[in-house]
């Protein structure tokens, strides 16, 4: 798999009305008929996210599942 066809990955930052802030990214990978979902989080926001890390955690799975 390359990183090409990691199919999709979502970031997400929530705010609190409290000012809690926190980045969550999700993946989705495809190899044939299975699928893996990468999920991470943690305190802060988008300029904290290792996007390009994360992105290649979720081909170094897909790549793991057979």
């Amino acid at each position: 798999m390359t990183a090409d066809a990691l199919g999709v990955a979502y970031g997400l930052h929530t705010v609190t009305s409290w000012g809690a802030s926190d980045i969550r990214l999700l993946s989705v990978g495809r190899d044939g008929r299975t699928v893996t979902v990468v999920d991470w989080g943690q305190l802060g926001d988008f300029g904290d996210a290792p996007v390009k890390a994360f992105r290649k955690t979720t081909v170094t799975a897909v790549n793991k599942l057979h």
